[in-house]
């Protein structure tokens, strides 16, 4: 050690008026490299402590570079002790080599001091990487980070506010809420002095279990008894970290101590991702959105989804590239992703067996096409499908049934759901409870409509996996359904009659708003065979299509009744709705399109089915 110009600190018990642990401590604090040197001992383990002071001190030493040796054959060795190593081994975080001899670990400590000087440590002129890589352990990331550059850049001035200490990053399954945190950090490492350290809490149930994951990082040892959260008040009280606490959703209750841990520990930031935002004092909510779709004001390799797609296409397919044949199909691939990273992640893996034009052909079913995410994904994301059920998984009963039930809805006014959902049998439910509650967990959307209101809507990823809840569920889905399709036939009904009070431009603008509703009504009213309903139901829609210009869905819509209706069995007591449906239809042909071969061809089948039911003079 001295003839390599380093001078040795040797802990031995009781050489100073200290405790034991504050002095090791002192000790590791002042060194630069810790050489630990083991055999067959695990050594005391004091009443206030759950490991020995011998492992204490190694947990203490995260951080710097280690240097191990075990002598060999150790015939003794203590259970303990040899779980310590085999930990060790499996972390492989540091040197470990075995020895027999005095000499022979004089040789090996000699050697590798001499490395880690030749390496610049510690001499004068230090690695800037290499010290950064010692002051955090975020994951490496194998692959290009597309796009975010205004979320980035929003989060680094809330992080230089010296008033925001707690941020949250909110959002629903597959936005990338992660992936952005870690870049962040990587960004951020030069500012945080004692490091940046990442925290996967995804295993974990109980607050305690979130705080002892914190402590292994950081490298704080937790006293056998002790509340991790209290030794980390004191032990991180001077520190300066950024701390990721990631997958935070659920264990919501650990909030609390989250918040009394920033508030003890003035130069320590936690960033943390959720599903759901954690409502406490202090917290910067930051809504983590789906990456930029194709638009009409720029190219579609603008967009930050096409982007991604193209980037990870090509690592599966090298040849492949973003061209006029292909870009309409890769455009239309992430719309329907919603531009979820992990969605396009794993769609973009099909480009090894599908062109784009097929694999956008067979996202119908998004949520079956895309399964087999890489092997080192967490088990939750391997497909969307796994993604989507962590957050159902961790609602109660009655978010799963408002789930189901909104899963209908295109999307809606607050109103318009409660009314719903007041149709159905059974005990009524609190729907602004709830509705609000999924939106908090990022299941459920917010937005404005053509008025100036809220509605409420889904990512159409997620609302196909909701469908796919309700379907499993069929007495549920028939009663969903019935309520959504008496709903809107009456909101149709209404806007049909308030043309002339609320203005024309008003009332088919309410009616865009939710045709998508409407329709979803009539093909219901069509397969229970319902003509009274589809009776009220055709003035307002066919308004909207002639307003529109909209003709083709018009006549098809014609078409398609008229077909059906040519196949159900007459009943007297329906022949008067029956006739005079067809005749709207008619009519209404013959307004927009005047007198053609096709509106002929309406004319005669509504004559023939009027004939047929002896109501021809009608």
């Amino acid at each position: 050690m001295e003839h390599l110009r380093l001078t040795p600190v040797l802990f031995e018990m009781g050489a100073r008026p200290h405790p034991p642990r504050a002095l090791y401590r002192s000790y590791l604090a002042q060194s630069d490299v810790f050489v630990g040197i083991y055999w067959q001992r695990y050594g005391w383990v004091a009443p206030d402590m759950d490991i020995s002071g011998l492992e204490d001190e190694l947990v203490l030493s995260h951080g710097m570079p280690r240097l191990l040796y075990v002598k060999r054959p150790a015939p003794e060795m203590e259970p303990a002790l040899a779980q310590m190593l085999d930990r060790l081994q499996g972390e492989d975080s540091a040197s470990y080599k075995p020895f027999s001899t005095t000499a022979e670990l004089h040789d090996l400590l000699v050697e590798d001091l001499a490395h880690l000087l030749t390496e610049g440590f510690g001499a004068g002129r230090a690695d800037p990487d290499a010290a950064s890589r010692r002051r955090h352990d975020l994951p490496a990331q194998t692959s290009t980070f597309i796009g975010r550059e205004t979320e980035l850049a929003h989060l680094r001035d809330l992080i230089e506010d010296p008033h925001v200490r707690l941020i949250t990053l909110r959002g629903p399954a597959g936005t990338g809420k992660t992936r952005l945190a870690i870049r962040l950090a990587f960004d951020l490492i030069d500012r945080f002095a004692d490091g940046v350290f990442f925290v996967d809490i995804s295993a974990e149930r109980e607050a305690d279990g979130v705080f002892a994951a914190l402590a292994r990082a950081v490298g704080v040892a937790v006293p056998s008894g002790a509340r991790p959260v209290d030794v980390l008040k004191e032990e991180l009280r001077d520190r300066r970290l950024l701390i990721i606490l990631d997958n935070f959703e659920q264990v919501m209750p650990a909030a609390i101590d989250v918040v009394e841990l920033v508030a003890r520990c003035h130069d320590i930031t936690v960033l943390v991702t959720s599903r759901e935002a954690l409502h406490v004092r202090g917290e910067r909510d930051v809504p983590v959105s789906p990456l930029s779709l194709p638009d009409g004001a720029g190219t579609a390799a603008d967009s930050e989804a096409v982007r991604l797609f193209c980037d990870r296409a090509t690592a599966v397919r090298p040849a492949f590239a973003l061209e006029p044949g292909n870009t309409a199909a890769v455009a239309d691939i992430c719309r329907r992703l919603d531009g979820l990273p992990l969605a396009i992640e794993l769609a973009s893996a099909r480009m090894q067996l599908l062109d784009a034009e097929e694999l956008c052909a067979r996202l119908t079913d998004r949520l079956d096409v895309l399964r087999g995410g890489q092997r080192d994904l967490p088990e939750r994301q391997r497909t969307l499908r796994d993604a989507i059920d962590w957050s159902f998984d961790l609602l109660d009963e009655s978010e799963r049934r408002m789930l189901r039930l909104f899963a209908a809805f295109a999307s809606a006014r607050l109103a318009d759901v409660e009314e719903a959902a007041s149709r159905m049998p059974g005990p009524q439910v609190d729907v602004v409870e709830l509705l609000g509650s999924l939106v908090a967990k990022s299941l459920v959307r917010s937005s404005y409509g053509s008025d100036g209101r809220p509605r409420l809507s889904m990512l159409r990823t997620i609302r196909a996996y909701a469908l796919a809840e309700l379907d499993d569920a069929p007495d549920l889905a028939d009663a969903v359904r019935l309520a959504h399709a008496e709903q809107y036939t009456d909101v149709a009904s209404r806007l049909q009659h308030q043309m002339s009070s609320l203005g024309r431009g008003v009332v088919l603008a309410a009616l865009a708003d939710d045709l998508v509703n409407m329709q979803a009504a009539w093909s219901e009213w069509v397969a229970r065979d319902d003509v009274a309903q589809l009776n009220r139901m055709l003035a307002p829609l066919w308004g909207y299509y002639d307003a529109r210009g909209d003709y083709r869905s018009a006549i098809g819509l014609g078409n398609d009744l008229l077909d059906r209706l040519a196949a159900t069995p007459e009943s007297p007591e329906r022949r008067g709705d029956e006739f005079a449906m067809r005749i709207s239809v008619v009519r209404t042909e013959l307004a927009v399109r005047g007198y053609t071969a096709e509106a002929e061809h309406l004319i005669l089948a509504a004559l023939g089915q009027a004939e047929a039911v002896g109501d021809a003079s009608r």
